[in-house]
């Protein structure tokens, strides 16, 4: 039965009546005697990813006036043999901070601060030490607790949680120093003195919950907590928790949590990769279901040694710097993050089968018909509104569901169209899908245009264009200007789809912008410069130029681009368009 105890401490009882568990050194003499008191020893999970708030949140903080400062959420648990290495013997249980770290460390930071600034035996604003009396009073016996919780905080085996309190800590520090600097002092000494003694934070402690993510999972479910998790701290904590069950050494759990990081988080900032978003996610549903670990990590239920982890983050970390090698893979990629999870998921199935890496790591093109096979059902999908619900597909090639690529491919294909990829798609279906395509859809559209035919020339070359911002890469271009469109006109909806894009070069795009498409595909025009002076210049703009460059001024109203117009300038676009890839996708 799980119970429930939720007492209301002052602000600076909770931060000087809980340890952080130490796993830099052993603790002190002073903060072990204070140990045998009121003292209660507190693990940071690993799904806390490190401390979000900056000096701004802490001033709202400490100057609100809200008497309770929210809840805090901590789940006990027994001590296991050989677990936690520094603490006493005789320490049989410990707590797991669920929700509550970031009011942990502001105040853990603050006090530690104003430890040296005016509350130590000499402190460095001794003029100024009489203002904080009262928290002096209040906590000066219990400095070995919040200094050793600072300390731990700093150098914390997590990278993410280190660096993110030191900057905390830095910030609270110039700010509370420029302060004292200045003489202006009563301000601040009265909002903190209420903040630790007056204000107060309700502690849930939780009990007999058969494992930390028995706890964590029940609280996300509640959306009670307040962390903001995503698969990426459950990935983590999944992977540590398994690891202390199999007797990792601290410093292993250490780099693992770190390269789990590194590979899926944004360096900078810690935000998740979009890239790798789903692939994580499908890792999380695996890890957390039954026997399905087993497809990720072989020998999880057995001796489960940490250089299975890192097999699994190094394929990951190549298989991303390796997507442009690959013209089908980079395609691939820029259709969605889901059908990248899907490849990621087949091909690691088969490292772990055979140790072996896809051919294109090393430039080879073998596979390359499985991989178009692929690139083409993911397009239909794309063109069918499908991608968003194709992640099951990405969980069932990492389960093995589908023995090939191609196998997954043909599935895909029939789950969104209703048609094998042997089909040709119907050419009313594609011509009512392209018409909904918008600006960044059409660039996979113009590049669909460059893919071998489909049964007659699986894997054959294809050389997809770049789009983005440099002298040679290709820019989606407003046939009739975007300056041009009028609100509720006919045609204003039709400027903003496929109907009136086509690729252009991005050092033409100024240029193209305002210029009326007349001009742009009349002879000697911009799409004329563009056809003549490059090796391979897009079909689409040859077709253009040749069919429509004669049209004239009809070409420059946005009316007829619309369905069944008497100068049919939109309906033969679609028409060109829709012939061309029902051979190819």
């Amino acid at each position: 039965m799980i119970e429930r105890s939720g007492p209301t401490p002052p602000f600076g009882a909770y931060i000087t009546e809980n340890a952080l568990i130490p796993m830099l050194r052993a603790p002190s003499v002073e903060l072990l005697a204070l140990a045998e008191g009121k003292l209660q020893w507190v693990d940071v999970p690993s799904f806390q990813r490190g401390i979000e708030w900056y000096l701004e949140d802490v001033l709202e903080l400490a100057g609100s006036s809200s008497s309770l400062l929210g809840s805090v959420i901590l789940g006990q648990f027994s001590k296991k043999e050989g677990q936690f290495s520094f603490l006493p013997n005789q320490v049989n249980h410990y707590c797991v901070l669920v929700d509550g770290l970031q009011r942990f460390s502001v105040g853990t930071a603050l006090l530690s601060v104003l430890y040296d600034l005016v509350m130590r035996s000499e402190p460095q604003y001794p003029h100024l030490a009489s203002q904080f009396a009262n928290i002096k009073a209040q906590y000066i016996s219990r400095a070995p607790i919040f200094l050793h919780n600072d300390h731990e905080l700093q150098y914390h085996g997590r990278e993410a949680v280190a660096q993110s309190y030191v900057r905390l800590r830095a910030e609270l520090h110039t700010h509370m120093k420029d302060i004292l600097d200045s003489g202006r002092v009563d301000g601040l000494a009265k909002d903190l003195t209420r903040l630790f003694l007056k204000r107060q934070v309700a502690v849930d402690l939780y009990f007999n919950f058969p494992s930390t993510m028995e706890l964590t999972h029940t609280f996300i479910g509640l959306n009670t907590v307040r962390v903001d998790l995503n698969p990426i701290d459950l990935v983590r904590s999944y992977i540590v928790d398994r690891g202390l069950s199999a007797k990792w050494p601290a410093a292993d759990i250490d780099d693992i949590e770190n390269a789990i990081t590194k590979t899926f988080c944004v360096q900078e900032d810690g935000e998740p990769k979009k890239l790798l978003a789903p692939f994580v996610g499908v890792l999380e549903e695996l890890l957390g279901e039954g026997d399905n670990q087993a497809h990720v990590f072989p020998s999880w239920r057995l001796e489960f040694p940490k250089a299975e982890v890192a097999r699994l983050l190094t394929f990951v970390q190549t298989f991303e710097r390796q997507i442009e090698a690959n013209p089908y893979v980079r395609e691939t990629a820029a259709i969605g993050t889901i059908p990248i999870a899907g490849l990621i998921a087949h091909y690691y199935r088969r490292h772990l089968s055979d140790g072996a890496v896809p051919p294109f790591f090393d430039g080879k093109t073998e596979d390359d018909e499985s991989l178009h096979r692929y690139l083409v059902a993911n397009f239909r999908s794309l063109l069918e509104g499908h991608i968003g619900r194709s992640r099951p597909f990405a969980r069932k090639i990492f389960s093995g569901i589908y023995p090939t690529l191609g196998d997954a491919s043909e599935a895909l294909s029939f789950e969104a169209t209703g048609y094998s990829l042997k089909d040709d798609l119907p050419i009313d279906l594609l011509r009512s899908r392209l018409r909904l395509m918008d600006r960044k859809k059409a660039q996979r559209a113009f590049n669909a245009v460059r893919l071998p035919e489909r049964v007659k020339q699986w894997g054959a070359r294809f050389k997809p264009d770049v789009y983005g911002t440099k002298a040679k890469q290709l820019n989606v271009d407003h046939l009739i200007p975007k300056s041009l469109k009028v609100k509720d006109a006919p045609g204003s909806l039709e400027i903003e789809t496929l109907v009136n894009f086509a690729p252009m070069l991005s050092s033409q795009n100024t240029d193209a912008k305002a210029t009326y498409c007349s001009r742009k595909l009349e002879a000697g025009g911009i799409y004329d410069r563009y056809l003549t002076n490059e090796d391979e210049p897009h079909p689409y703009c040859r077709w253009l130029r040749d069919a429509q460059g004669a049209m004239g001024s009809a070409l420059d109203l946005p009316s007829n681009l619309e369905v069944n117009k008497q100068a049919a300038v939109g309906d033969m676009r679609i028409q060109w368009l829709a012939q061309t890839l029902q051979k190819r996708v």
